[in-house]
């Protein structure tokens, strides 16, 4: 494609500009891509502009600066590289997201769950539907890598442009708040914008809670239908406030539930739409999933989805690393449960059926937010007969720091064992009959990432390899 074509709709100064041939968008100066434009931003620890020259021997041949850099080849300066890369990756593959029904849903937890069960819905009423999130990207059930919740915008344009190859009417995708700081989707209309929740999560990227919930909550201002939970505080103070069209879900919501029965393997509820009761039930586990249902009900009616096709949609729903049982001879389920509200939530829906014990295996990760440790060691050891604390991605700490850290909120019977096979054998080991074994924090999650490398590792497999042995 030309670079004029690429550039199109972008607010810009050319410099030394030629209209050259584009094969390939760049941003990282280490990947050989021949033909190649290269967009240079300062990031979270590096200054890409600073590898321009290690660009053009990849194979760059224009670049997209937010300052004049010492080079010959085609320049187009820009006053946001980050804005500018959604703009431009947008364009090189003929503006997708155009041809898309795209639904976002953020919030600190439920985002992929709330995913699924939407995709369900539509899939049920017939629609060709496209997933984007934490588990990767499925398109007409087939899957796709994703290197992030949310994906670059190059790679997230690529996705789209296959999905309108593949003839899909509906996205759904998760929004992180990542995503929304670093304008990952501001060239995105979304139909539907829906929130899960605001708990503790990236403080060390965002500083304040405050911060982090305005992030969240900006996603929505530009969304024309919105779907939010008024048993948040943050949400419900959002709400009070907004102009645009609305559907709540809560206690006191547009859609509520009440005479909830929880099992080991189903959910059984009425869930209230305007005032009218209706008999629902999912193989989702647990309160929190009622939430989760009551979210993507609010979505499913805000686009006109019959009420009839919501109960069929949310009655069988399977995510992968979900409270996601193993089968075996031990009752062990799976969860992606990394923050303080998530593991507080799913320890109670777990206390909900569980007829014996409750052995809690969890880590916290590495690079990441510290001050959730300590909160993450007493809710699991307040809510749990016995806690074991392991590796989580410790990523470039220390393991054993990192458990010395949740150590600190640990009040009752627990190990500490940083190997996190060893520590799930163990939990195994001490299991009995009516005990459940719940292994929190990684989920679906196939790798261990310990210094910048990503090792095999999978929760489940260790559970079914336990069982051979």
């Amino acid at each position: 494609m030309k670079l004029s074509k690429i550039i199109e709709n972008l607010q810009c100064n050319k410099i030394n500009f030629e209209d050259l041939e584009i094969d390939n968008l760049m941003t990282n100066s280490k990947y050989q891509k021949p033909n190649s434009l290269f967009f240079c931003y300062q990031g979270v620890s590096v200054d890409s502009h600073d590898f321009v020259n290690e660009a053009i021997d990849n194979g760059a041949i224009a670049l997209i600066v937010e300052k004049k850099l010492n080079v010959d080849i085609p320049q187009i300066l820009v006053e946001d590289t980050r804005q500018a890369i959604s703009i431009i990756a947008s364009n090189f593959y003929n503006n997708p997201q155009n041809k898309l029904k795209i639904i976002g849903i953020t919030g600190t937890n439920g985002k992929t769950t709330t995913t699924n069960i939407v995709a369900n819905i539509l899939q049920k009423c017939g629609k060709k539907v496209g997933i984007i999130g934490t588990n990767g990207a499925k398109i007409m059930g087939q899957k796709y890598f994703c290197s992030l919740t949310t994906p670059d915008p190059i790679e997230l344009n690529g996705l789209f442009a296959e999905m309108v190859k593949k003839q899909v009417e509906y996205v759904v995708m998760e929004v992180s708040a990542h995503a929304i700081a670093l304008s990952k989707i501001s060239n995105i209309e979304f139909l539907v914008g829906a929130i899960t929740n605001i708990t503790q999560d990236h403080i060390d990227f965002f500083e304040t809670m405050d911060n982090y919930a305005l992030t969240k909550l900006s996603f929505l201002n530009a969304c024309p239908n919105i779907a939010i939970n008024v048993d948040d505080d943050y949400c419900k103070r959002y709400v009070k406030q907004r102009e645009g069209k609305s559907i709540t879900y809560g206690v006191n919501g547009n859609i509520s539930y009440k005479n909830a029965k929880y099992y080991s393997k189903k959910t059984v509820f009425d869930l209230v739409i305007n005032g009218k009761s209706y008999k629902a039930k999912t193989s989702l586990l647990g309160n929190f999933n009622i939430y989760n249902a009551m979210c993507a009900t609010a979505i499913a009616i805000s686009i006109g989805v019959k009420t009839k096709d919501i109960i069929k949609g949310i009655k069988q729903v399977h995510v992968d690393g979900r409270l996601e049982l193993v089968p075996g001879k031990i009752h062990v389920a799976i969860d992606y449960a990394h923050t303080p509200d998530g593991l507080q939530k799913v320890l109670e829906s777990v206390k909900q059926f569980c007829k014996g014990k409750i052995i809690t295996v969890f880590g916290c990760g590495g690079n990441r937010d510290k001050k959730k440790r300590k909160i993450m060691g007493e809710v699991a050891s307040r809510l749990s007969d016995i806690v074991i604390v392991t590796s989580d991605n410790p990523r470039d700490e220390d393991p054993e720091k990192i458990i010395e850290d949740i150590k600190e909120g640990i009040n009752g019977n627990a190990y500490y064992i940083a190997d996190r096979k060893i520590a799930i054998y163990k939990a195994m080991d001490i299991a009995r009959k009516k005990d459940i074994v719940l292994i929190c924090g990684k989920g679906a999650e196939d790798y261990q990432e310990i210094k910048g490398i990503k090792y095999p590792f999978s929760d489940y497999e260790i559970v079914k390899e336990y069982y051979k042995k």
